[in-house]
């Protein structure tokens, strides 16, 4: 299959379709469908629902950037479009990234008794020091709500990984506030979200994203320094019924601690508790970019590899984005997904 890209900057899509001898273009014209068989569309979410809509009705398989589309609507219409004997597939890699892999397996370990490994308190929490990050200085839609900003650039990433860890379907219902520098009515994307994923068991995943540490605060400086990914913060974090908690950090790195839950009561006497590294998929086949468009090849030549070809699909998007939608809407109250 041929592969030809679309990408957000036309600079960062030369350099890398160069790099990986890949046929590329910034404009997704006739010419440029009639002469492959598979789209990489990387353009910022608000245009993709016109991109993917095009290259299906050419029968053109689309492999599309994250998240699915900017806006409710335009998530239905290309979950719509989906055509018989076409792929659609999603460039998110928690499916397959080797630490997310880990954390459903510990989670789902039957030999464990008495359901020691139920969770009973969980938390995503992304913390930055500036957004859009210094990388992204230049992209200007990164800093605005119709595209970017934090929770749907970076959260997207972990509620899939939510999902993939608890399963399809497992989210319920969430709710948030959100706080923007310039009002509800600007234009600029958030710097604070509060919010819940409540899933169909019960249990309650605490959302924090904020951006812009305090520099007069001196334990939160200390902790942003600390964190991994240029001081910011990315953590999807598990405690058990057993006190071993599980930490999914900086996207492709997971650890473990042991909490004595009768002996520690706070959450200072929490932190004393040393953590033990389990895997760092970055040495281990990265976050799972590869296999999103391997999966898809695969598929599209009709190469049969069991598990290993799902691909993540447009409704599998579209769950993840409900969520997002949800969070970044409610106004504290709950929404449905």
């Amino acid at each position: 299959s041929e592969i030809r890209c679309r990408y957000r900057s036309t600079v960062t899509a030369s350099n890398f379709a160069d790099a990986e001898r890949i046929p590329h273009d910034a404009l997704l014209t006739g010419a440029i469908l009639a002469d492959c068989d598979t789209v990489y569309i990387g353009t910022t979410p608000s245009s993709h629902r016109e991109l993917v809509v095009r290259a299906l009705t050419a029968r053109r398989h689309v492999l599309l950037e994250k998240p699915l589309a900017s806006t409710p609507s335009d998530a239905d219409a290309i979950v719509t479009a989906r055509m018989n004997g076409v792929h659609l597939g999603l460039n998110i890699g928690m499916r397959w990234n080797p630490a997310t892999q880990l954390l459903r397996k510990l989670l789902t370990d039957t030999s464990s008794d008495d359901n020691e490994h139920t969770v009973v308190r969980a938390s995503l929490t992304l913390r930055f020091r500036r957004w859009p990050r210094e990388w992204q200085q230049g992209a200007a839609w990164c800093a605005k709500r119709v595209d970017g900003g934090p929770l749907r650039e970076c959260g997207t990433h972990y509620l899939a990984a939510v999902r993939e860890v608890f399963g399809p379907g497992a989210v319920a219902r969430v709710r948030a506030t959100v706080v923007y520098p310039d009002g509800a009515a600007g234009v600029l994307a958030e710097s604070r979200v509060d919010g819940e994923l409540e899933l169909r068991n019960g249990l309650i995943v605490r959302v924090t994203v904020s951006v812009d540490v305090d520099d007069n605060d001196g334990a939160a400086r200390a902790s942003a320094a600390a964190a991994g990914a240029g001081g910011d913060c990315y953590e999807l974090e598990l405690e058990t019924k057993s006190g071993t908690v599980w930490q999914l950090y900086d996207f492709v790195k997971l650890r473990q601690r042991k909490i004595n839950t009768q002996a520690l009561e706070s959450d200072e006497q929490h932190d004393t508790v040393q953590w033990k590294d389990l895997i760092d998929a970055g040495k281990e086949g990265g976050y799972g970019r590869t296999e999103s468009v391997t999966t898809l090849c695969d598929r599209v030549r009709g190469i049969d590899v069991g598990t290993k070809s799902t691909i993540v699909t447009a409704q599998d998007g579209r769950e993840v984005q409900r969520m997002l939608d949800g969070l970044l809407v409610s106004n504290g109250e709950w929404v449905s997904v």
